[in-house]
Order: structure tokens, then C-alpha cells, then sequence
């Protein structure tokens, strides 16, 4: 059964629910009668409109299919063999590799697992009968499992493969790709998560070609001639298809052959050392060489690599890891931009142990939250980002902002202040400055939930600090002179700083602890007992909103905050202390603030940690924000 949505926009009195399926299709198809078609809804004649769209719909995908450019797979894995090692994971990588190809809309995809040779050598022998794709196409091959080496040829090794009859038992490389050129397609694109271990002694250590140098072919081997690829058991994939999928989910596909290659070299070796296996160097070929500029699946988004430390207890450095990422940039004013960094969705822990030094039970219980993809704020809103909408009168929503409202307003160590975070701002300003910047992009920009911020912060690890066991001085701006491991004590700099000195996370955030509080969207609550577990905004049931759910391209409607803030107008200009109270309506007059800042001690910067006691209305010298983006990178 196909999900179903309210029909919006048409007859109030139609109460039937549209097919999702038919929806989408709609929008993808661009056909004609929408309003000649609203005229059978307000005639409440639902069913001829359905039977009416999925005859125009079943049209237009038919023209759809018949056009260049569509993406083809091939994914085979094998655990599971008669004549050689059993392997663990190489089904799990093909079932991995699957999901990016399904979230590309491949236009086919087929998928063997534990084949043998027979049924594969029947299926292409089937398949590649006949041309089937065109040359503005793309075929995928990717084969995770066994290889070797037989004079100089790569054979990939299926379930009843064997060595001593390796020519008639496997499938060669070269006859392979030989025969995915006769499908048609203009590219051909092989990944061989295999080990290459010779089978013969006159199998040697030099660069193997196939067999044609076919003018379109793009090779990734996991490996070189000679030496094996290596299954991760705390990964439970292959070091080199853990490394490809990482690659392709952190960037959606959106990188060059070249920048694809770059990581691969740099990542798996990288994933082999830090779980104590054998070095191996992936290789490719590419013909012709300008196919390396090439972009299988371009977006607007740009893709850049960094690195990200991980410390120890003491604050060494204990590793560096290579990582990819997507952005995009707006253009606030003349030389101010705003960066939006990619954050794939997935699945976290939310919380703190008991175990974990200086945790509170506010942190508790730790919970699973499932977190749908979305776009945040490289950095914490920075002075001069904020003058740039605080200035624009024209976008005013309901709020007047003071265009320069932090106290830090002194060059640092010479360099312009603008670049320092904004700070002394209320929950309030800062959603005005979300709903003036929606306005603007027509995006719907937003403060982060509560849950989407800690995921963003941790971006896949479990301990106290996104670096680690500790933070240091170098590696954050708070109260350094305090320790909270076994790291060395360093400099308190009593003050904010430029944003983005120090390294960032691994999905490429900077200052995630640390300089400024950051304001989120939640009401507070004492703990997670009943906290949502889909990563929305946890707001009092009277005011609760999902904070996901609105398309990237469509901006929230600009009375959205206005009606949160109209249950809590009765304090919004209230300045006296208030009590700590578990009652709903001193509950909307606190909201959450997330990791630390310049004058906090270790433990408040910690991933998990959770600040409570300041109502909305506050203007605080610590307090800034960071902004996320809805609709996701999906």
C-alpha cells in the first residue's frame, strides 16, 4: 500500500486522501491538467481524477524511460564457498552498496548473492544477448569476494569456483568487462572489493589492464596485483566497500571519479590500521584520462575533504581520520557568506551513560533516535552573518534586531570581529533571524532540535567529546585551566573567538563545543523519560510542530513561530528569576541549550550535555546559535 497525504489546495470538503505514489509522480512528470483536473475534485469526483492521473502518469514515465542517461547495476557477493575461505561480509557489502544505488534511482538493479559461476555466466550470457542501453547510459558492476590471479588476468572467484579450473570455474575481468560494453552503455564503472592473490607463479606484481583499452571503462580494484583486501570485523564490511559507502553517503554521490579515488587511497588504508590489519592500496584505471573529472551524480552541493582527530585521555592526538562532505553556500551580503553543511540522517544514542564522568540524569535515559537528513550551520552564527539579515528591515518578520547586539566587539589578535560568533541574542531574535533568512532563500531555515543537534555533534561517536575521551585548549575555546580526563591544562581565554580555528567533527562542523551556548528548539524537560525517538523538535503537547517535515525549497509559513511564541507571550518580557517547576506552563518558559561555551568548564562542552536554566527572553554574553536547514540532503 502506497502512503497517502491530504489533498491541499482543492475543495474543503473533500475528506478522500490522494496516493502518494501518484503525488510524486505528479511533480516528477510536469503534466498538464492540474486545474482542469481540480475541477473534477470540487465536483468531488475523486475516482475519475485518480484513473485520470494514472493514465497521464503511466504516459509520461514510458516517455521517461525511453531517454539517455539511466544508471544500470550488477552487484554480486559471496560468502559462502566450496573450494576457498569463507567470507563474512561480502554480502553485507553488496546489500550496503544496494541502498546507494536505490537512493540514485538506478533504473535496475540486479543483485546475487552466493551465486555460482553456472548461474552468473547464464545470466550475462542472457542479459548482454542484445544492446539494451544507449551510450549517454551508465552500467555499475561491483563484486564483492574472491579473486586470483591467472597469467597476468583477474578472475573473480564465484561459489564453485576453483583455482585449478579457475578458466572454465570463474569469470576473468577481461571478458567481463568485454562483455558489459555489449549492453550498449557509453560508461562502464567496475568496483572489485577483492583480494588479488595470484594463483600461478606467472602471475605478476605489474599493473593489470583488461584485456581492451575500452574508452569509457573506469576500474576501482580494492587492492594491487598480488595482494589481498581485508573483511573489518568491527566494521562488519569490507575496509574497501566500508570506505566506498562512506564516500557515497556522505556526499550523495555527488564527487568526481578523481576526488572518488583520492578518498579511497587515503581511507582504506587508514580503516586497515586503525583495526590492526594489513596495509592494502586500492588502484584504478580510467580510459580516457579526462574521465577522472567526471561527476556520476551532480547536485549544486560542493564536496570537500578534511581531516578529524581523535584524542586520547591525556589529549594526544591518537589518529586522524579523512572524511568527505557536501555543503552549500548563500550569499548573505557582499563578502558574507553563510555555509550549510550536509548531515546524512541515521541512527544515534541520544544521552549519556551512568559510567561517563560528570553526566547528569538529565542526560538519561539513553535512547535511540532516528534522525532523517538535514543541513546545518558549518560554524555558529557569526557577528557578521548576523548584521547582514539583522540590517534587512525589508525582511522583518515580527521582531526588530539589533544589527550589532554582542558585547565582544574588539578585533582578535588583529583580525576582524566580524567572524567572531554573534552573541547576547534571545531565543526569540533568533528565530526571527531563521524566519528573515527563510524569506530571503526561500528555504526553511530553523534553530535545530534538541535531538538533531546531539547528532550532528557526536556524527557517529559514542564518546564524552566528538575528539574523544577529553577535549583540550587546542582543540576548543572554554575554560581550559580545568581538566576533565588526564589531558594537560591550557590557556583560558576569557573571551569568544573567530569561528572555525580549530579542527572539526567528522560531518565537518566546527565549534560544536564550546565559544557559544547554542540555543535549540525544544521546550525543556528534566529527562528523555517519553522523549520523541524521530528526531523532531520535543515541544508541550498544546505547541508541538514537526520540526522535519516541510520541504527544502518551501519556506515555513511565516506565522509558525509567531504561534509558538503567542503561548509564551505571557513571559516574554519577563525579567525576574523563575522557579524550576515539572508544570507545563513554566516548562514553555525554558528551552535547551547545547555545548558549552568560552567560559565553561570541560564537562558542559561534552556532547550530551544539556543546559537548562534560561527562558527565551535572555540576552546572555555565552549564548549564540547555529542554524539547520529542513528537507534534508535526501
Amino acid at each position: 500500500m502506497y502512503p497517502s497525504l491530504p489533498i491541499v489546495g482543492f475543495s474543503s470538503n473533500i475528506k478522500r486522501f490522494l496516493p502518494l505514489n501518484l503525488v510524486d509522480e505528479f511533480v516528477k512528470s510536469g503534466a498538464n491538467g492540474f486545474y482542469y483536473k481540480k475541477e473534477l475534485l470540487l465536483n468531488n469526483d475523486y475516482q475519475k481524477f485518480v484513473n485520470y492521473l494514472e493514465e497521464i502518469f503511466a504516459q509520461a514515465l514510458e516517455n521517461t524511460s525511453s531517454q539517455p542517461g539511466k544508471n544500470y547495476g550488477i552487484l554480486i557477493g559471496i560468502n559462502q564457498y566450496n573450494h576457498l575461505p569463507t567470507l563474512r561480509y561480502a554480502v553485507t557489502d553488496v546489500d550496503e552498496i544496494k541502498a546507494r544505488c536505490e537512493f540514485q534511482n538506478f533504473s535496475k538493479v540486479d543483485l546475487f548473492s552466493d551465486v555460482t559461476s553456472v548461474k552468473v555466466k547464464e545470466f550475462l550470457a542472457e542479459k548482454f544477448e542484445q544492446p539494451f542501453l544507449s551510450t549517454e547510459d551508465n552500467l555499475w558492476f561491483f563484486f564483492s569476494g574472491h579473486s586470483r590471479l591467472r597469467q597476468g588476468v583477474d578472475y573473480l572467484m564465484l561459489v564453485d569456483s576453483k583455482t585449478e579450473e579457475i578458466t572454465e570455474t570463474a569469470i576473468s575481468v577481461n571478458s567481463l568487462v568485454e562483455q558489459l560494453f555489449s549492453s550498449g552503455a557509453g560508461k562502464v564503472i567496475l568496483y572489485l572489493d577483492m583480494d588479488r592473490l595470484s594463483g600461478d607463479a606467472s602471475s605478476t606484481s605489474s599493473y593489470l589492464l583488461p584485456i581492451k583499452n575500452y574508452q569509457g571503462l573506469i576500474v576501482f580494484y580494492a587492492c594491487e596485483p598480488n595482494t589481498a583486501a581485508y573483511e573489518i570485523e568491527q566494521l562488519q564490511q569490507g575496509s574497501f566497500s566500508y570506505a566506498l559507502y562512506e564516500a557515497l553517503l556522505s556526499t550523495q554521490g555527488n564527487l568526481s571519479i578523481n576526488q572518488l579515488e583520492k578518498f579511497l587511497i587515503d581511507r582504506v588504508p587508514e580503516l586497515n590500521q586503525q583495526n590492526n590489519q594489513q596495509t592494502q592500496t586500492p588502484q584504478t584505471f580510467i580510459s580516457p584520462s579526462n574521465l577522472a573529472e567526471w561527476v556520476p551524480f551532480p547536485s549544486d552541493l560542493q564536496v570537500f575533504q578534511h581531516t578529524t582527530p581523535t584524542v586520547n585521555r591525556q589529549g594526544e592526538t591518537i589518529r586522524q581520520n579523512t572524511k568527505l562532505a557536501q555543503y552549500f553556500t548563500e550569499i548573505l551580503a557582499d563578502g558574507i557568506n553563510l555555509e550549510m553543511v550536509a548531515i546524512p540522517g541515521g541512527t544515534f544514542t541520544m544521552g549519556s551513560p551512568e559510567s561517563e564522568k560528570d553526566s547528569r540524569d538529565r542526560e538519561r535515559p539513553q535512547h535511540d533516535v532516528t534522525v532523517p537528513p538535514f543541513f546545518m550551520g558549518k560554524y555558529p552564527i557569526t557577528q557578521g552573518q548576523w548584521r547582514a539579515i539583522a540590517s534587512r528591515t525589508d525582511l522583518k518578520v515580527d521582531l526588530d534586531l539589533n544589527p550589532d547586539p554582542s558585547d565582544f566587539k574588539e578585533l582578535y589578535q588583529g583580525i576582524d570581529r566580524w567572524k567572531r560568533p554573534v552573541e547576547n541574542v534571545n531565543w526569540y531574535e533568533a528565530v526571527e533571524f531563521c524566519e528573515r533568512l527563510s524569506k530571503l532563500t526561500r528555504k526553511n531555515y530553523r534553530l535545530p532540535s534538541e535531538a538533531e543537534w546531539e547528532y550532528a555533534c557526536r556524527a557517529g561517536t559514542t564518546t564524552p567529546f566528538h575528539f574523544g575521551e577529553t577535549i583540550t585548549g587546542d582543540l576548543a575555546n572554554y575554560d581550559a585551566s580545568r581538566i576533565y580526563a588526564d589531558e594537560p591544562k591550557r590557556q583560558y581565554r576569557k573571551e569568544t573567538i573567530l569561528v572555525g580555528q580549530f579542527p572539526p567533527n567528522a560531518f565537518r562542523l566546527y565549534d560544536m563545543h564550546g565559544n557559544v551556548w547554542e540555543w535549540c528548539a525544544d521546550d525543556w524537560h528534566n529527562n528523555y523519560k517519553n522523549a520523541p525517538t524521530d528526531g523532531i523538535a520535543w515541544l508541550d503537547s498544546n505547541k508541538r510542530e514537526n520540526m522535519n517535515n516541510r520541504p527544502l525549497q518551501e519556506p515555513r509559513s511565516e506565522n509558525f513561530f509567531k504561534r509558538m511564541r503567542n503561548t509564551v507571550s505571557n513571559i516574554f518580557n519577563q525579567n525576574e528569576p523563575e522557579p524550576r517547576s515539572n508544570d507545563n506552563d513554566e516548562k514553555e518558559k525554558y528551552t535547551v541549550l547545547r555545548g558549552g561555551s568560552w567560559v565553561s568548564y570541560p564537562h558542559d562542552c561534552r556532547s550530551a550535555c544539556r543546559y537548562f536554566n534560561l527562558r527565551r527572553g535572555n540576552h546572555i554574553i555565552t549564548v549564540g546559535f547555529r542554524i539547520v536547514c529542513g528537507g534534508g540532503s535526501e
